[in-house]
């Protein structure tokens, strides 16, 4: 399958999950009900981040190598969020709770997805 194929089908795969946009919606629907705010990361982190994926990419920019990027980083964030999950000792709001377990679901969701481009 030529390249350009496979990268419009990674691309696909994460796109179908939509369960991500509305999560978020009701991540700031809830942060906002309670007095708070949902933070973008900063505009240096940010361009840290582009800078780094563009070096790793700039020597191997195959589909293999940005679905193995890819769920470098969602591992990542799983296990940040299994962190969060069990430091709060069980005293999490039960809404809160709710919304994480969708996010670690829907992170190992597209982990899964992404492993059929390796």
């Amino acid at each position: 399958m030529p390249v350009q194929e496979r990268r419009k089908k990674l691309l696909a795969a994460l796109a179908s999950g939509t369960g991500a946009v509305l999560f978020y919606s009701s991540a700031a629907l809830l942060a906002r009900a309670n007095g708070q705010e949902l933070k973008e990361p900063g505009a240096i982190k940010k361009a840290m981040m582009w800078s780094s994926i563009k070096m790793s990419t700039m020597s191997d920019n195959s589909t293999q190598h940005i679905a193995d990027m890819m769920i470098q980083g969602t591992v990542m964030g799983i296990t940040s969020l299994k962190k969060t999950q069990s430091d709060s000792n069980g005293l999490l709001d039960g809404e809160v709770n709710a919304l994480l377990e969708e996010l670690i679901s829907l992170e190992e969701s597209f982990e899964q997805r992404l492993k059929a481009f390796l």
